[in-house]
């Protein structure tokens, strides 16, 4: 099976050749990127490589950047519906955003707003939403303070956790 990961810079920094190195992954995940640069990214890929499970994790750069949730959620059903069009036998995924820990740009009750309004929005556009933010938080519900260094990006303690996650979905 051959799989795409999409998403930003906490995608980026997943060594899926280290942290899955089972199975044949294509990260594009772009640091810096919000759903309207994967948008545009989508655009150039070759999905002739035929892919059997699309990955996304976008939206943290998007609250940063003041959008809305409504404006988040209806970008990345965009790119669901983008990616459908472009790659039709491919099962799409959407994961849940991280938490993160004390970044106001980022508040936690945004995300868990827009993650709330994702697990809807999986049931009208049919997309498979992985919800792993539950694995991620503390008890005071911020990103757990072993799974980052700035309290955005993940560490490889972190990495393994969602490494872990994604093997549900994986295989």
């Amino acid at each position: 099976m051959k799989y795409l990961f999409l998403g930003d810079s906490i995608t980026e920094g997943f060594n899926v050749k280290v942290f899955l190195p089972e199975y044949d992954i294509d990260n594009l995940g772009v640091s810096g990127d919000s759903t309207l640069e994967t948008l545009a990214l989508i655009e150039t890929i070759d999905f002739s490589k035929n892919y059997d499970r699309i990955f996304l994790s976008i939206g943290t750069n998007d609250l940063a950047r003041k959008r809305s949730v409504n404006e988040v959620a209806e970008n990345i059903v965009k790119i669901v519906l983008l990616l459908r069009s472009k790659s039709p036998n491919s099962k799409i995924f959407v994961n849940s955003i991280f938490p993160t820990r004390e970044n106001s740009p980022r508040p936690i009750k945004i995300i868990i707003q827009l993650n709330v309004t994702l697990l809807s929005k999986s049931y009208t556009y049919n997309f498979n939403f992985i919800n792993s933010f539950h694995r991620f938080i503390d008890n005071e519900t911020q990103l757990k303070e072993e799974f980052t260094e700035d309290g955005l990006h993940l560490t490889n303690l972190a990495y393994e956790e969602w490494a872990d996650e994604l093997r549900n979905y994986l295989d």
